[in-house]
C-alpha cells in the first residue's frame, strides 16, 4: 500500500495488486479535511451530525486531491447489508440506497463509499475493466454479509463480463488508517 501526501493535504493510500491496472483505488484518512472535533476533519457523512456545508467540502477537497470533479462521484447510502448496485454514466453524481456495494464497467467513474473502522473489498476484473467496491462492517461481518457482498460482487462482475471468471483480482484493506 502506497501513502500519497496531495497538496491540499488529504492523505490518501492505494492499493498495490491493481497497480499498473488501468484503476486508481484510494482510500483516505482523516488528514486534510475541513471539519472540526469530534468527526475530525475530512468527514464524507452527514448522518453523524456533521455540517452538510463542510461535508460538501470534504468531498471536493478528495476530489481535487485525486484530480476529479466534486459531482462526479457514485456512492451509496450503506445499510449493513448485502445489497450491491450496478451503476453506469447514468448515475454519476448520485447515491443509491440501501447498499453496501457498488460495481461498474463505466471506465473513469469513480466510486466512493465510506468505511470508517469497516473494511473495504475492492474487486476488478482485467478482461472487462469491471470494478466492484464493498463495504464490510462488522456487523455484516459478523452477519455473513461481508461474504455475501464479496460473492455479491463476484457475480454481478461476472454477470457483466458474460459469464468470464477469469482475471479477477481483489484486495482487502484495514478499516482504519
Amino acid at each position: 500500500m502506497q501513502r500519497i501526501v496531495h497538496a491540499n493535504g488529504v492523505i490518501t493510500y492505494r492499493f498495490d495488486i491493481l497497480e499498473g491496472l488501468p484503476v486508481q483505488t484510494h482510500v483516505s484518512t482523516r488528514h486534510g479535511g475541513v471539519s472540526p472535533a469530534p468527526w475530525q476533519s475530512l468527514n464524507f457523512s452527514i448522518l453523524r451530525g456533521d455540517e452538510p456545508e463542510r461535508v460538501r467540502q470534504n468531498r471536493k477537497r478528495l476530489a481535487e486531491a485525486l484530480s476529479l470533479q466534486p459531482g462526479s462521484f457514485v456512492g451509496c447510502r450503506q445499510v449493513h447489508g448485502t445489497g450491491i448496485a450496478i451503476v453506469d454514466a447514468s448515475d454519476t453524481g448520485t447515491f443509491k440506497e440501501n447498499c453496501d456495494g457498488l460495481v461498474t464497467d463505466t471506465s473513469g467513474m469513480p466510486l466512493s463509499l465510506v468505511f470508517a473502522d469497516c473494511v473495504p473489498l475492492v474487486l476488478y476484473d482485467r478482461r472487462r475493466q469491471a470494478l466492484g467496491v464493498c463495504h464490510a462492517g462488522w456487523r455484516g461481518t459478523v452477519n455473513g454479509a461481508a461474504e455475501g457482498n464479496c460473492l455479491g460482487a463476484v457475480r454481478r462482475v461476472r454477470h457483466r463480463t458474460g459469464g468470464h471468471c477469469g482475471g479477477h483480482r481483489a484486495q482487502h484493506r484495514p478499516g482504519q488508517l
